[in-house]
């Protein structure tokens, strides 16, 4: 058991969160709006998402798997991929 998390918007690379559960019997929206990164924490399920934007520094926010917002933080331009250690 467990879920997939994908971005899914109408032009192909940035988008609100859609949680998949692995029998792939259900999709549901978890996020809305409109995000360039996407990482979930394999060690307490955080979903990290970054935003769009390649002219200045940008923020990424961090939700609960339920989708409600902890924090935010500033970071550079066009966040995209998280790491995990």
């Amino acid at each position: 058991s467990g879920n997939i998390y994908c971005l899914g918007g109408s032009d192909g690379y940035t988008g609100k969160v859609y949680q998949i559960a692995t029998d792939f019997n259900t999709v549901t929206p978890v996020i809305e709006g409109n995000f360039y990164g996407l990482g979930v924490n394999p060690a307490d399920g955080y979903i990290y998402c970054g935003r769009p934007g390649f002219s200045a520094k940008c923020y990424f926010l961090r939700f609960k798997g339920n989708g409600t917002l902890v924090d935010s933080s500033l970071a550079g331009i066009g966040p995209n991929g998280f790491v995990f250690n």
